[in-house]
Formats: structure tokens, sequence, C-alpha cells
């Protein structure tokens, strides 16, 4: 599959959301009243997130500046586009933050996904471009995507992938402006499953520690001196 089968078209979409409409809560809203964060949207979210996507956090800190942490197993199934699927994610957070983001529209970031993989040693600067919410720890191998919904995440890591993999180039992706319209085409569920299936084929099933990053210590694979 290439970054060309994904609709590239589509109207400008409420980014937070995934492009989707306002999401509602569940009675028992894993006691709502008790939460002090500051971030409706960020609470919201953790617990829509909770109760139709994937299940209750593994730590919950409701204080105001908390964090729900989840920690998904392979062998677990999250719920895409309505869809069950196997999971791909290391990790999930969601954080009492609403941080302003201009860019491929404007948004508000407070939730993060995080998959395992290693990055392309002449690439990694170029994957780190595709947005200013993409992160990596070269040591972890975990690369994260933050923004608003799951669905969003989603759109970026796949966008991280083609580049990782030498499928698109980010100066194509940028000329193009694809990214914003991976974004944009998470509001057909099709799109989400087609990014998401990607994933799930391209990732790594398993991908052992080095303790070390090449580039960082180049010679320490050769002399194991650093």
């Amino acid at each position: 599959m290439g970054a060309k089968s994904i609709t590239e078209g589509g109207k400008k979409t409420n980014f937070v959301n995934g492009g989707k409409k306002t999401h509602k809560l569940k009675n028992n809203d894993m006691n709502l009243k008790n939460f002090q964060w500051i971030h409706n949207n960020s609470i919201n979210y953790c617990i829509f997130f909770s109760q139709n996507i994937f299940r209750n956090p593994d730590i919950l800190s409701k204080n105001k500046k908390g964090i729900a942490i989840w920690y998904p197993k392979y062998n677990e199934k999250i719920k895409i586009a309505n869809q069950l699927l196997p999971n791909i994610f290391a990790e999930h957070w969601c954080r009492d933050e609403s941080i302003k983001h201009q860019c491929p529209s404007e948004h508000k970031d407070f939730f993060y996904s995080f998959i395992k993989i290693d990055l392309n040693n002449k690439n990694w600067d170029k994957v780190l471009s595709v947005s200013g919410s993409v992160g990596y720890d070269p040591l972890k191998k975990l690369l994260y995507a933050r923004c608003g919904s799951i669905e969003a995440n989603i759109a970026t890591l796949y966008t991280c992938l083609l580049v990782n993999n030498n499928i698109q180039s980010i100066e194509y992706i940028q000329k193009n402006n694809l990214y914003a319209k991976f974004i944009n085409s998470t509001t057909d569920n099709n799109n989400v499953l087609e990014m998401y299936n990607f994933l799930l084929k391209n990732l790594p099933k398993n991908l052992p520690l080095t303790g070390y990053w090449d580039i960082a210590f180049p010679n320490y694979n050769k002399n194991k001196k650093c």
C-alpha cells in the first residue's frame, strides 16, 4: 500500500476530535466529578478512550496536572474505526495539558500514542520533521505521536512510517501537504483502518533493545567502546 491510496482530499476538520463529532460519554464516567484536571478536553477524551476504544488506564492521577497511562499488551484488542483489531501500541498517555499547535491546522495536543520502532539511521531526523508533535526515545525505541485523538495519532504515525521506510520523502510530503490530507482523511473510518492496518503489517513484531544509539555512538557496535 502506498501513500497515495489514502484519501488526499476532504474539508478542514476538528483536529482535536480527529474530525469526528464531540465525544459522547456514558454514565458512570470514571467518577468524572473527582477529576481535578484543568483541561476538560483532556478529561473527556481520557474517559471516552477508556469507555469506547480501549479500557481503563493502568495508572490514573486525577490531581491537577495529572496523567492517565495505559500499558497495552500485544495480545489485547483495541477498537479502531468501530472494529476490534490487534493492538500495535506500546503505551498511551492522556495528560492534563492543552498544548497549542498551529499546524496542519489550529488544535490542542494532550493525547500520546507510542509504538516500538527502530528508526532508520538515515531518516530519523526526517521522521521527526513530520510534526512538532512527534518524539523518539532511541534507547527504548519508542516513537510517539501527540494530538487530540487516536485517529490523528494513527495518521501521524502512518506518515512517520512512510518516511522511515523510504516510501515517501519528507520533501514530497511537505510539498504536497500530504500530512494534513492524511489527518483530514480520518473523518472516513475506511481511511483510519487502512492506515492502522499498514502500521500493523509493517511494524516489527520483536525489537531487541541494544542499550545504545548508533547516531550518538557510531563506533560502539564495532569496538564496544563509547
